[in-house]
């Protein structure tokens, strides 16, 4: 009985020392963000920094003053999309400690590669759709990196 409790233990264990490792991997790729701890915090953060964007972006037009020139740009797509993106480029950052200018230029990028597909769904949509079915039936498909 005894040797069962400490058998049943020590596969906790390595279970537990499996799942971090994994964990530590990813952030170490700078993928927290795809990691289940990461996609739980985002899926967290995404509706109050979606919110926030909204009222800054709204402000902006309708209060004198200079603005963040980020507004013009940042009205471009969806708030929910650029809350997203936000979120997993800071969790991606925080990860490998990367600099503030850094994060601020993937988050850019994040953003700018939205506007294009939008832009791309929305002048081509038979070969967005064709893109779109080549992806769903890669072996690539839900990787980190695959828009999937």
């Amino acid at each position: 009985m005894d040797e069962e409790l400490a058998h049943e233990s020590e596969m906790a264990s390595m279970g537990v020392a499996a799942y971090r490792l994994r964990v530590d991997r990813q952030n170490a790729k700078g993928l927290a963000s795809q990691s289940e701890p990461g996609k739980r915090l985002i899926s967290r953060c995404v509706e109050p920094v979606s919110a926030g964007l909204t009222t800054f972006i709204n402000d902006s037009f309708t209060t004198p003053g200079r603005h963040a020139s980020a507004t013009k740009y940042l009205k471009e797509v969806d708030a929910d999309v650029a809350a997203l993106v936000t979120a997993q480029a800071m969790f991606d950052g925080v990860a490998t400690s990367a600099w503030l200018q850094g994060v601020a230029h993937q988050i850019g990028k994040g953003i700018e590669d939205e506007v294009r597909l939008a832009v791309f769904e929305k002048t081509s949509p038979s070969l967005y759709n064709r893109v779109q079915q080549n992806i769903n039936l890669s072996p690539w498909k839900g990787q980190p990196g695959t828009g999937t």
